[in-house]
């Protein structure tokens, strides 16, 4: 979470360093900013700009999905966007491998930049990352430092665009599409392009008449579905493989019911086929099928289309046409009131018969936000406020379903984290936040737990509401 030695408080003062903004922790005297009055810097908050740079690296100035958004100094570009924490931990190691022995904010620099281009030569996203952080933190160019690589926006040799006409396609289960895929020449020698296909439905083929062109040929495209490939839109993707890139067009294939099998075909209903029900409770029904002509043949049982947290379980999960089974669709806390269409499907050996099912879900009376959870706490937030939940050792939980609400004030910014204790390490393992909905939900093995609270503003009146499995 890039906040360190906040449990082992030996001076009582909270969090030794915040990384994403090191002049707000507790312990004062980090600036933000490299400025010439840093070798008057006490030696350890003097590490604040380098812990702030390896944070606009790793995740950038505003990263979104909870974490939190991390300042540019004066002079520095408009935003950063972060490599991730992996390639970050490799340049910054690269980097401590070219250290020298007296060594200092413009040395780092040349440092970064120079094992971001050994290790990911010609990747100019990285460069400019690298790059980014450094002038975030206000350390100025250096004479001799690495440029950003020569090859950036260049289109290689040899390269190519496709298309697809039509671009899509409406077929009976069982029947065929066709299209054509063409290909251009953009720069250099025509290639030699192989032709594939992905993302087709169950039981569907594409074939490519040829399977091999020389850029700025065409190829007919036939695109053939099984009588049991199920109903629904799907997104194939048709690509050209040169030898140094590749390129794609998308195709979309709606696929309907068939006519089925005259000689051995069936029927589906669902009674009753709607219900309400408050979150965290369950409704049932009993899906009937009927032989309505031929043999009665095995059929499997599935379901699409259920809210978030909400299981569908059939008992038995197969049947022979001409049973039934019984449907339980069971809500979580968390899951959103709201109705939805659910479509129950059973699949033949060639056909495939759908039923709907329409299920309005409910808030708990007298539980429009957070009430109603195991714990539930109030809190008014201050600005770059971190607060744990219940504590920093957190709690033990079994195995199950975490649950979490967060509510608060209009406009106020709060991010809620769920993390996990992994030996001495806390992991983020859910996050939400007042801007994104203010729910999560996280299925965990049994083992010690804590929520994380960070005020990106204050908030007056946060409720926090929790349930533990």
């Amino acid at each position: 979470d890039f906040v360190f030695a906040e449990e082992d408080d030996p001076f009582n003062r909270g969090a030794e360093r915040i990384m994403y903004e090191p002049s707000i922790a507790p312990r004062k005297g980090q600036p933000d900013c490299w400025s010439t009055n840093m070798p008057n810097v006490e030696v350890h908050d003097g590490a604040g700009p380098s812990n702030h740079a390896f944070y606009l690296l790793s995740e950038g100035s505003n990263p979104g999905g909870g974490k939190p958004a991390s300042p540019i100094c004066s002079g520095g570009p408009a935003s950063v966007t972060g490599i991730g924490i992996q390639a970050a931990g490799q340049v910054w190691m690269e980097a401590l491998m070219l250290k020298t022995t007296f060594w200092t904010y413009a040395d780092a620099r040349k440092a970064v930049l120079r094992a971001t281009t050994n290790l990911f030569p010609g990747d100019c996203a990285k460069f400019d990352a690298a790059k980014g952080a450094w002038d975030g933190i206000a350390v100025p160019a250096q004479t001799g430092e690495a440029q950003r690589p020569s090859t950036c926006g260049q289109v290689p040799d040899g390269d190519f665009s496709v298309g697809v006409t039509p671009g899509d396609a409406t077929v009976d289960a069982g029947a065929s599409a066709s299209t054509t895929l063409s290909t251009t020449v953009v720069s250099g020698p025509a290639e030699s392009l192989k032709l594939t296909a992905e993302g087709a439905p169950t039981g569907t083929t594409v074939s490519f008449a040829p399977s091999t062109v020389t850029a700025g040929q065409t190829s007919a495209i036939t695109i053939t579905t099984a009588k049991s490939t199920p109903t629904g839109t799907y997104n194939i993707t048709l690509r050209a493989s040169g030898s140094k890139v590749a390129r794609t067009a998308p195709f979309a294939l709606t696929v309907k019911a068939g006519p089925g099998d005259p000689d051995n075909d069936f029927s589906v209903s669902v009674s009753p086929s709607s219900a309400t029900v408050e979150a965290g409770t369950s409704a049932s029904a009993s899906l009937s099928t009927s032989v309505t002509s031929g043999k009665a043949q095995s059929l499997a049982l599935t379901a699409e289309g259920a809210p978030s947290g909400a299981t569908v379980t059939f008992a038995p999960t197969k049947v022979t046409a001409g049973q039934a089974s019984t449907v339980s669709i069971a809500t979580a806390k968390t899951t959103p009131a709201g109705t939805y269409n659910i479509t129950l499907r059973a699949t033949g050996d060639k056909a495939t018969r759908t039923a709907a099912y329409s299920l309005t879900v409910t808030a708990p009376p007298g539980n429009p936000g957070c009430s109603n959870r195991d714990v539930t706490v109030t809190k008014d937030l201050t600005a770059r406020q971190l607060l744990p939940l219940p504590s920093w050792s957190g709690f033990t939980a079994a195995a199950g379903e975490h649950a979490a609400c967060l509510t608060t004030s209009a406009g106020a910014q709060v991010y809620l984290q769920l993390q996990q204790r992994q030996g001495s390490s806390w992991n983020t393992v859910a996050s939400t936040s007042s801007t994104d909905g203010g729910t999560l939900a996280y299925q965990g093995a049994a083992g010690t737990y804590r929520y994380f609270i960070m005020a990106g503003t204050a908030a007056k009146g946060t409720v926090i509401g929790y349930d533990t499995p």
